[in-house]
């Protein structure tokens, strides 16, 4: 076997076409399950191992960490050892190298934060004055106003149109209404006051880091062709999801060679309004018409009939799509995915009056697959929800009938249980007197504290006009509660006081681990084997994480600047990224939204909540 037969000999026709295609624009349109990664990772290896190239003049781009991770060890495993400097990442990555390198060739500092969503909107709110807002200026909540803002300013650099632009715009483009040539104005000076404080903080968003490389490239041609040579050749994954700024980097880079390759399937953009991905596709071929046109449609994840009635479906998008367009244009073009799978696969519709049954269902029917099936795992069933509020009643039934789940959500760190324990633990360091905080601390379930207890503690705190805390300084008082009962009581208490005194003065850090150490939380979910305690331990470590975050921002911030910080990024609507990994996870029924679902694979699929107007 020669050293590219290996890279070939499992691929179909097609997909041998799309990996050896020799040079100029190559577009693929991949269809769900068609093997898209593995021929843009093939190509990748095939253009190195027959000599086309060298391993750093690729650059292949794509939209998820997770995905250019993935990409990056498939290639890794197909090359020979010691091959390094591969240039896969994602728009994000690859715009951020080049900034740090040359930001400074456009007034830019190269050490730069980059800040995310939440901190943008906690900039705003900090330098709200600065905007000078008078048509948009919030009656009521002075915040209400920055998401929306944010928004606009995001699709501002989608587009590549910069606050100059906007401004230019603004003065050349009047309109007879005053009110309406005032409204555009303000944005437009509001969009410069923003990036002014960006710039002031010596911070970028993420939308920064795609329009300054797009400005640096135009800007300074001789760095424009530094990249233009180095690499012969570039991939772009999930093209039908770039944007108007990213699609404008990728011409400038491939102005060289033209050996660009893009992969993409209208019917499958997540990032885009309709009909804009299939834009995307068709400007490519008006800009490229040497272009070679390769279509996938041998699929390897489905059966014939799932695939089938999916195509049907997908027809109610017409005639926002590629297929449907090209075929009013005389061309033969199908994307009707062929099945690699001989057997049928199981098709059923349940209507249900209410959503509990609803979830009565769903629940039964998982397990009656698991009981008559001895390879049926938990993990081969994926709940699919509209958005993450409609996983609740999920969640919950799975947890009253103990069926292992994991609900794969990208937020919600704030509001898991243990989270808010270890975090209303901290604010009784800081105030004795917070109630609410302390009453959560006395229920954590170690404490064995009775429920009746716990009744009789807070009647006598009313009735006695006490704080909690005063209450329990009291509590010998208190007649009805039993001796037993009062000294585990005093005990809790001397405890936050002991490490009330250390986390004070401690860094924030150091106060989160004395709060996690001294509560006995720790000791407890150590000694847990359960799935949920493991969980919990996992959450905690992501707290900790971001603690660490906040202290490398913060040197000197203590406990209480941290629940300052937690505090403003839940009012900025945050509640706090979830790191999961759904394929090395644990056994268990997975409940996550059919936007979090693309690309992943099961064998038993639930898509519920399908109401007509709420589920498009």
């Amino acid at each position: 076997m020669n050293k590219t037969e290996h890279l070939l000999s499992d691929l179909n026709e097609e997909q041998k076409k799309a990996v050896t295609h020799t040079g100029g624009p190559l577009l693929i349109v991949a269809g769900a399950g068609t093997g898209k990664t593995t021929v843009i990772t093939r190509r990748i290896a095939w253009l190195i191992a027959t000599g086309e190239c060298a391993v750093d003049e690729i650059l292949a781009l794509t939209f998820t960490q997770k995905a250019a991770l993935e990409m990056e060890e498939r290639v890794d495993r197909l090359l020979p050892y010691g091959y390094v400097d591969l240039w896969i990442s994602t728009f994000h990555g690859f715009c951020e190298k080049v900034l740090r390198r040359h930001g400074l060739d456009i007034g830019l500092p190269t050490n730069f934060k980059l800040l995310d969503q939440t901190a943008c909107w906690m900039l705003m709110r900090q330098n709200l004055n600065q905007l000078n807002l008078e048509y948009y200026k919030p009656a009521g909540n002075p915040t209400a106003c920055i998401h929306e803002l944010l928004k606009h300013f995001s699709r501002c650099k989608d587009e590549a149109v910069s606050p100059e632009d906007y401004l230019k715009h603004a003065k050349t483009n009047q309109a007879d209404d005053e009110t309406e040539n005032a409204r555009i104005h303000e944005l437009a000076r509001a969009y410069g006051a923003y990036q002014q404080l960006l710039l002031d903080a010596r911070s970028l968003d993420f939308g920064d880091l795609i329009t300054y490389t797009l400005r640096l490239f135009r800007e300074r041609p001789r760095i424009a062709k530094k990249y233009q040579d180095a690499f012969k050749h570039i991939l772009v994954d999930e093209f039908q999801d770039t944007n108007y700024a990213q699609y404008e980097i990728i011409k400038l880079l491939a102005k060289k060679t033209s050996n660009l390759t893009v992969v993409g399937d209208d019917d499958q953009s997540i990032y885009r309004w309709r009909g804009t991905s299939l834009a995307n596709i068709m400007q490519f071929k008006k800009e490229y018409p040497t272009t070679s046109e390769i279509i996938l449609t041998q699929n390897y994840r489905s059966r014939q009939n799932i695939l089938d009635c999916a195509y049907a479906f997908i027809q109610q998008n017409n005639p926002n799509r590629l297929e449907y367009q090209l075929q009013q244009s005389g061309s033969t073009l199908t994307k009707k995915l062929q099945s690699s799978h001989a057997s049928c696969g199981i098709i059923e519709q349940k209507y249900c009056a209410t959503l509990d049954d609803e979830v009565e269902w769903v629940l039964q029917k998982i397990l009656a697959l698991k009981n008559q099936s001895g390879d049926v795992q938990w993990s081969d069933c994926a709940i699919l929800v509209r958005s993450n509020t409609n996983a609740d009643h999920f969640i919950a039934k799975c947890h009253e009938q103990k069926i292992p789940y994991q609900y794969v959500g990208l937020k919600g760190l704030y509001v898991k249980p243990i989270i808010v324990d270890i975090l209303s633990y901290c604010a009784v360091l800081l105030n004795y007197h917070t109630s609410t905080a302390l009453y959560r601390v006395l229920n954590f379930p170690f404490f064995t504290l009775q429920p009746q207890s716990l009744i009789q503690l807070s009647h006598f705190s009313h009735r006695q006009g006490y704080s909690l805390w005063q209450a329990i300084e009291h509590i010998g008082d208190e007649p009805d509660m039993s001796a037993e009962e009062k000294e585990k009581i005093k005990a809790i208490a001397s405890g936050i006081l002991k490490t009330a005194v250390h986390a004070r003065a401690a860094t924030a850090v150091e106060a989160l681990y004395a709060c996690i150490l001294d509560s006995g939380y720790l000791a407890y979910l150590s000694k847990n084997e359960t799935q949920s305690a493991k969980e919990s331990l996992n959450f905690l470590n992501q707290l900790f994480n971001k603690a660490k975050q906040f202290q490398a921002n913060t040197p000197n911030g203590h406990v209480r600047e941290f629940l300052d910080f937690v505090s403003l990024e839940q009012e900025a609507g945050d509640a706090g990224t979830l790191a999961t990994d759904i394929e090395s996870g644990p056994d268990t029924v997975k409940i996550m939204t059919i936007h979090g679902s693309k690309g992943l694979e099961f064998r038993y699929v639930f898509v519920v909540n399908m109401i007509d107007k709420r589920f498009p």
